[in-house]
C-alpha cells in the first residue's frame, strides 16, 4: 500500500522541479522524513524519458502493425471503404 504522505511529497517535489523552484536536493531536504523513498522515486522519474525513447516501436514493427490494422478494419462499418466512395481513376 502506498503511503499518502509519500504520494503528496512526490507530487509536490515534481511540481517544484517542473517549475524550476527547487532542485532534487532541496526537495529531499524539505521532505526529510521520506528522503529514502523520494530519492528512489525521483531517480525512476528521471529515467522515464530515456526509457520511453528506448522502447519506442521500430519502423518495421510500426509498418507491420499499420498493415495489420488496415487489413483488420478495411471494409468494417465506419471505415473509408464502407463509405461507398472510390478513388477516381486517372487514365
Amino acid at each position: 500500500m502506498v503511503d499518502a504522505e509519500i504520494v503528496e511529497a512526490l507530487a509536490e517535489c515534481l511540481e517544484a522541479l517542473r517549475r524550476g523552484e527547487a532542485d532534487v536536493e532541496a526537495c529531499l531536504e524539505r521532505h526529510a522524513a521520506h528522503r529514502a523513498e523520494l530519492e528512489a522515486l525521483l531517480a525512476v522519474v528521471r529515467l522515464i524519458p530515456r526509457l520511453a525513447a528506448e522502447i519506442a516501436p521500430s519502423p518495421p514493427f510500426r509498418e507491420r502493425m499499420r498493415r495489420r490494422l488496415r487489413r483488420r478494419f478495411d471494409g468494417a462499418p465506419g471505415s473509408p471503404t464502407d463509405w461507398g466512395w472510390q478513388h477516381p481513376s486517372f487514365h
